[in-house]
């Protein structure tokens, strides 16, 4: 079974999915690295949607939190 790059989490069938091609693996390396997390990615991964999204949006850094190198993202709802 396939495991989410960024939350590390089982990909199912219920929830959507994106393979990362070199670009957009390439923006996720630069974002991780900008805010100084410890996100591995590669181009093939899979990754869920929301979860790509939700990476790449702008947000305040305290709202960013990695544990057990799980990255955690606090989002205004």
């Amino acid at each position: 079974m396939d495991i989410c790059s960024i939350c590390h989490e089982c990909i199912d069938d219920s929830t959507p999915t994106a393979r990362l091609d070199p670009k957009g693996c390439q923006t996720l390396l630069d974002i991780n690295s900008k805010r100084g997390l410890q996100l591995k990615a590669a181009p093939g991964d899979i990754v869920h949607v929301q979860c790509r999204k939700d990476f790449t949006r702008p947000v305040k850094e305290q709202d960013i939190s990695v544990t057990n190198n799980v990255i955690h993202i606090l989002l205004e709802v």
